[in-house]
């Protein structure tokens, strides 16, 4: 991951990229995701990890409402049981 450059003995970090937002969100999933981020960030977490958990919770809510292509498995499990 790091690696030493031997005639500066200098540590060269690469560039991490930056968790975005996707454009496919709606305003309604964006207060979402900045709400909860804020929660993540408050308890504690690092803005990083704060990011990702809301993210994931977002995506998760996208789902599980049929917000996207896909399906959540927790959907079609519904849809079975009710057969």
């Amino acid at each position: 991951m790091h690696r030493l450059r031997a005639d500066w003995g200098e540590c060269v970090v690469p560039a991490r990229k930056e968790i975005r937002m996707p454009k496919s969100w709606s305003n309604k999933r964006e207060r979402q995701y900045e709400k909860i981020k804020r929660s993540a960030k408050g308890r504690g977490r690092s803005a990083r990890v704060a990011k990702r958990i809301a993210a994931a919770t977002v995506n998760k809510t996208r789902r599980r409402k049929g917000e996207t292509k896909g399906s959540s498995r927790s959907r079609r499990r519904a849809g079975r049981r009710s057969r």
